[in-house]
């Protein structure tokens, strides 16, 4: 038996590998069980969660495995039930998995050897607008971003005028990843398969990124309309990157690194060592062209079964669609495309930035 603990439902809708799914959002019907949607588990943590239906469902079982949607939990769940550690599949050491979570260590080895953007590690009491204007000479945003955080969550632009909103959102002992606030053309992601011969690099995306109240939110993908030579330049700065996290770090199966494009340059910004927002669309358009899908690729990449007639295949991937998030109930009427509402019920929201539900449409 295959069970899937990830981040919603849909995520696993293309591919009928799964037997049970154990997500965050999700429809709480038939074989999925979602944490978001239960009115008895709102007080308890999710990791606390997981372990506790985990146990109901392996009661019985000798045979399955567990595919975690994100490393980093499934590191949290053997800390809870060691049990369930050999029954997980496709697992990277923690301390990396941790390195590259933490923004500011992750920066901090990315410019080991690339181009990076200006970054120090602060006190929430030195995030004042004066000292950042000292730290960064010549400019007068900043961005601060909690070190563990994503999709936008926990990131924050400062200037004179949002210094005191964006302070009164600050822990007083929390160390922040600082940077001058740069004109950015676009951001882009693209996502990796690494295994111990070989990298993988699927085709790149524009990330949507929507500013709020002087917070970001991460709203989609696009995979149409980037020019040649961006593309071109991100595929060799994956390719360098990957080749780090094959060989440096040991690092096997999938990941996402983010990008950002200023004055034509392009800059990494972070690594994610795990499944994408967009891997739901990269499975659509490998189901298309009958390929498997991303959770059997990640499989093949800790067998060292990546092949290079199957690499060109996904590096020449067609994926003609974009998705977005939907945020708020504005103009959601007018909304063309396939919807995934992952259990999405309007009585449990009310304010803007928590997740409704997203869409797929065709290019």
């Amino acid at each position: 038996m295959k069970i899937f603990v990830g981040k919603r439902e849909s995520d696993i809708l293309t591919y009928n590998i799964f037997n049970i799914t154990i997500t965050r959002w999700g429809s709480n019907d038939g074989n999925n069980y979602a944490f978001d949607n239960l009115e008895k588990y709102k007080d308890s943590t999710y990791v606390d969660w997981i372990t506790e239906v985990l146990d109901k469902l392996t009661k019985n079982i000798e045979e399955f495995e567990l595919h975690f949607y994100n490393q980093d939990i499934a590191h949290k769940v053997i800390k809870k039930q060691p049990k369930y550690k050999s029954y997980i599949k496709n697992l990277n050491l923690e301390s990396t998995i941790d390195q590259f979570n933490n923004k500011t260590e992750c920066r901090k080895w990315l410019g080991d050897f690339t181009k990076v953007i200006p970054y120090q590690s602060l006190l929430k009491e030195e995030c004042s607008y004066s000292n950042l204007c000292r730290l960064f000479p010549e400019f007068y945003q900043f961005i601060i971003q909690e070190n563990y955080s994503g999709g936008g969550e926990g990131t924050y632009k400062l200037n004179k005028e949002t210094e005191q909103s964006v302070q009164a959102n600050l822990e007083p002992k929390e160390q922040y990843l600082v940077s001058p606030f740069y004109e950015v053309s676009n951001s882009y992601s693209t996502t990796l398969l690494v295994s111990k011969d070989n990298i993988c690099i699927l085709p790149v995306s524009i990330q949507n990124i929507i500013p709020h109240n002087n917070k970001f939110y991460f709203a989609g993908n696009t995979f149409a309309n980037i020019p040649t030579n961006i593309k071109e330049k991100i595929y060799q700065l994956s390719k360098i990157i990957g080749d780090k996290i094959r060989t440096d770090k040991k690092y096997r199966g999938i990941c996402g690194i983010d990008f950002i494009e200023s004055n034509e340059e392009i800059f990494p910004i972070e690594i994610n060592p795990r499944y994408l927002g967009s891997s739901y669309v990269i499975n659509k358009a490998l189901n298309d062209s009958n390929l498997p899908s991303l959770f059997e690729l990640n499989t093949r990449c800790f067998e060292n079964k990546l092949d290079n007639e199957l690499t060109f295949k996904l590096e020449n991937l067609s994926i003609p669609y974009e998705h977005h998030y939907v945020f708020s109930f504005n103009n959601t009427n007018n909304i063309d495309g396939e919807k995934f509402y992952d259990g999405y019920d309007e009585i449990y929201l009310g304010k803007y930035g928590e997740y409704l539900y997203r869409y797929i449409t065709h290019l």
